[in-house]
Formats: C-alpha cells, structure tokens, sequence
C-alpha cells in the first residue's frame, strides 16, 4: 500500500493530453472518483452510463471544481488508451435486467464483455502504436459506494466505522492497473489489488485457453450478449 502515491502523485495536471479513456459506470462511486482524478490531465475522456441526466450532472460538478488543465485540439475516435470497465451493481431491488438476465449477471458480466467486444477495433490499435494492451482484472476494495444503498442503516453505521474506505482509494486501484509503469505485458490476466498491487489469479485454470470453466462461462456469456435464449 506504500508505493501508490508514488505513481499516483506522477498523474499531474495536462500529463495525458493527447490520450484517450473510457469510464463507464462514471456519475458516480469509484467511476466519478476516477473521473475527478483524470479529468485535470487534459485527456479526452468519455464516459458510459444507463443514465444521461446523471452522466451530464456528474460532467458539470467535474469541470466547475475541477477546470481542466489543457484541451486536446481535435476529438479522436480511432484511439483508445484505457477502457476502464468500472460499471457493476451490488445489492439492488430489481432481480432482473430489461433483457431479463438476473442483475449481477447482466451488468457485472454481460455488460463488460459486450462493451470490450464493442471496443475490438480501437483497442486492437494499440499494438499498431507499440503500445501493450493491458487486460486485468481489480477488486477495487471494501469503498462506501452506492453498492450499500440498499443495505440496514445499523449495518452501514458497523461498515462505515469500521470496514469501507473513502471511494477515492478504489480510483487508485483503477489508476494503477490501468497506467502505472508497474504493470507490464507479462502481468496481462494478472488480480490487481487495493490499492494497486500485483497478484496472480486465484484460479489460474480459467485462463487456460480451450479448456476450463472459463471457456463454459465465456461461451455462456456470449449467447446471452448475442440476445439467445438459455436454458438451464
């Protein structure tokens, strides 16, 4: 936990002009916490979410306590640096998507993989830069996010006491896996952890490529991406 301000620090206002990002899940929790911190850098930065009032409110909070350092010159659409896939829900009163997937697997699973498929193109441009595309998963930590909306006022007061960080902390973890100069092509498929470390998997069979519970669950995923009906 010692080394994340040492790169955290390195984020300094204009340092990513020129660089493209992909927040979703960005008007609010860890998102907007992370959005707060990009947004001096003069990267372009867009931002995916269910609901645009929500997304233009949290644009105009950032911008008046925020104002951006620089502005790129043009709008590139063919680039993309970072996609940081930060949207996911915890507890929520409805059991099911629109699609009428159950919730966690809609947005915490099928959601994610639709939006990287979508993405392809542009994030396959990377190699064509000679930059490393990155691909990893963050358990972003124990935050006091909107996950706990739904949860009894007296077990909020035990975990806000005595469990969940600022949402702040969550950003650093997303800011380290996505461009701290620790992470490299040999940690591809690699757990990051709070508040930005390194860890292997915990089971590595699912990388495994053609075999494993990770290919049935892939193979799952896009049938309920590509809208076809599953059973069982």
């Amino acid at each position: 936990m010692k080394d994340f301000k040492v790169w955290v620090e390195d984020i300094k206002p204009g340092s990513h002009v020129g660089k493209v990002f992909i927040i979703t899940g960005a008007q609010s929790g860890t998102g907007l916490a992370l959005l707060k911190i990009l947004y001096p850098t003069g990267a372009t930065i867009y931002l995916a979410g269910r609901s645009p009032a929500k997304m233009d409110q949290a644009i105009r909070d950032v911008a008046a306590t925020s104002p951006s350092a620089a502005t790129p010159a043009t709008l590139e659409t063919t680039r993309l640096d970072v996609l940081w896939d930060n949207a996911g829900v915890g507890c929520p009163a409805e059991s099911v998507t629109k699609q009428g997937l159950e919730v966690h697997v809609g947005a915490n699973c099928v959601a994610p993989l639709l939006s990287v498929q979508e993405l392809l193109p542009v994030l396959c441009g990377l190699k064509s830069r000679k930059l490393v595309p990155r691909v990893n998963r963050g358990n972003p930590g124990n935050l006091h996010t909107g996950f706990y909306d739904d949860e009894p006022w007296l077990l909020m007061l035990f975990l806000k006491t005595f469990i969940l960080y600022e949402t702040r902390y969550g950003a650093y973890t997303m800011l380290f896996a996505g461009l701290s100069p620790l992470v490299g092509e040999g940690d591809n498929g690699a757990y990051i952890w709070p508040w930005g470390r390194i860890q292997p998997i915990a089971r590595p069979d699912v990388l495994r490529e053609g075999v494993g519970e990770g290919v049935r669950i892939f193979d799952l995923l896009v049938l309920h991406m590509e809208g076809k009906n599953i059973a069982g």
